[in-house]
């Protein structure tokens, strides 16, 4: 390419990898996504049986429309983005389970399968709906502000949720129609892993919120302490080397500052020894101009301990920019899932849940720094997907609680709010493990850069599913509490205002027509 103007060019942001290393990558890829899609569907066959070979279809189907969406439009598949497989995989059973745990109550209720069938899809559709909906507000945030990878990632998520709505309220239910008018299927077997008992859950978050700011203060001291060396060369700037080596291969630290003094390089390398899938690994972190320098060498005089090579090169400036578009693109989503609160239910759950989010958003990078992680591009990935995860999973914690609350039952609302949290929370207990299972494959079976997306993963489903119960049930009702607010009524109003805005974009649609 000519450059009339003879300006100096300025690579900012540079990433190579040999081709060992690529294709060693993509069969990694491809045996995570299978073994997270087995495990999946071996825990719904266990819990579920007939209902759960339902559920497995339409797991397959979304699958097969993601990837089919993704080579239309002619997207490009990048390690992140088969990250986004994974999660999509352990995200699409979540709408089924909501849906099957309806059916159960429907059922012990004395209907029939076929009435029973019908008031579960209705009666889950809004918690499906309205977690659906945060989550896409958080990968579209992500898509406008992210760069690289991690677009890909954004673009994945996307079509992955809008799939698992296909084949979890349109595949499933035709399925499901068919087998129960043909007579193939006349009763749900499913195994209860919690028993039908009230527990006084609310009175015992006292202890977990303690629980809580201990493990937050935990969080921040370790940023703290490592300070800037909690972060990656994507916030810092600077070339990162990753070397894959043979089994029972090793390259020393010694090695590596002697090979760098003989380069003259002028600043001591940081050394860290890693594992992955392929087995033993190094990472090596030099100025912004030696990465290649430093892999070129390495590879002269250690090529027969290595494997495959991959060189990645960030410069200060994208650094900073990735900073402030980190800050941003939290920011906004947090402001985001918090209106779109606001209008679904009311203030008390908007600001319940958005306390939950910072809980569980402000944990994790601590917590990923104390294993032993830097925080990296990926992280900002990581940390948008479990904020979609963490509101998905309080939405249905309240929208339970809201329809309890509104079917007018008697009672005090903290009787009514643990009434709800326990009819959940069999869901709860089930919807967990399906996330968690795809990130534990990714974890233990992953290369580097599906673990550093792994591990935050883990961590904040696990903290979501905590969250939503201990800490923002708790605040809605302190709120409810000591507030002074009719909570009773604010669902009602809530509920009235969401209607006649359906009802006007009803009228709208006829007008239109």
């Amino acid at each position: 390419m000519e450059n009339p103007l003879e300006n100096p060019i300025l690579i900012l942001s540079e990433r190579s990898v040999s081709s060992a290393f690529g294709e060693s990558s993509i069969s990694q890829g491809k045996m995570v996504c299978i073994a997270g899609f087995l495990a999946t569907a071996l825990f719904m066959l266990f819990i579920y049986r007939g209902a759960g070979l339902v559920a497995v279809v339409g797991l397959i189907v979304n699958i097969t429309l993601l990837l089919g969406a993704m080579s239309l439009f002619q997207f490009t598949l990048t390690m992140p983005g088969i990250a986004g497989i994974v999660l999509t995989i352990g995200m699409a059973v979540d709408a089924n389970v909501l849906i099957y745990e309806r059916l159960r109550e429907e059922m012990a209720a004395g209907r029939s399968l076929k009435e029973a069938l019908g008031a579960a899809f209705e009666k889950a559709f809004t918690a499906i709906f309205d977690s659906n909906i945060t989550t896409l507000l958080s990968a579209w945030i992500l898509y406008l502000l992210a760069t690289g990878l991690v677009k890909g990632f954004a673009i994945t998520l996307t079509m992955g949720i809008i799939s698992s709505m296909f084949g979890a309220l349109i595949v499933v239910r035709v399925i499901f129609m068919w087998l129960v008018d043909t007579g193939k299927m006349t009763r749900l077997d499913a195994a209860r892993i919690i028993p039908e008992k009230m527990w006084n859950i609310l009175g015992a978050a006292k202890g977990f919120i303690i629980a809580s700011l201990i493990i937050t203060a935990l969080s921040f001291a370790t940023l703290a302490v490592k300070g800037s060396a909690s972060f990656g060369i994507d916030f810092k700037g600077g070339a990162q080397v990753h070397v894959d080596l043979k089994d029972g291969q090793k390259i020393s630290e010694e090695e590596v500052q002697a090979l760098a003094d003989s380069l003259k390089l002028g600043t001591r390398p940081s050394y860290q020894q890693k594992d992955s899938a392929n087995g033993p690994a190094v990472a090596v972190k030099v100025e912004e101009k030696a990465g290649g320098k430093m892999a070129e060498e390495l590879l002269k005089k250690f090529g027969d301990r290595i494997k495959g090579t991959t060189v990645e090169t960030v410069g200060p400036v994208i650094g900073d920019e990735l900073a402030r578009t980190s800050s941003l693109a939290i920011g906004l989503s947090l402001l985001a899932i918090f209106a779109y609160l606001y209008f679904r239910f009311e203030f008390s759950f908007a600001l319940g849940a958005i306390v939950a989010l910072f809980h569980d958003v402000l944990m994790v990078p601590g917590l990923c720094a104390l294993f032993g992680q830097e925080l990296s591009v990926i992280h900002l990935g990581a940390l948008l997907t479990i904020a979609g995860y963490s509101i998905n999973d309080t939405i249905v914690v309240f929208d339970r609680i809201r329809e309890t609350i509104h079917n007018g039952r008697e009672g005090s609302i903290r009787d009514l709010m643990n009434e709800a949290i326990c009819k959940t929370l069999s869901r709860t207990l089930l919807t967990g493990p399906t996330a968690l299972f795809p990130m534990v494959m990714l974890l233990f079976m992953g290369n580097p850069a599906m673990k550093e997306f792994a591990l935050p993963m883990v961590i904040g489903v696990i903290l979501g599913t905590y969250s939503s119960i201990f800490i923002a049930s708790p605040l809605v009702l302190w709120l409810a509490e000591r507030g002074k607010v009719n909570l009773k009524d604010q669902v009602k109003e809530a509920r009235e205002r969401a209607l006649a805005l359906d009802a006007e974009i009803r009228n709208e649609k006829e007008l239109a027509q």
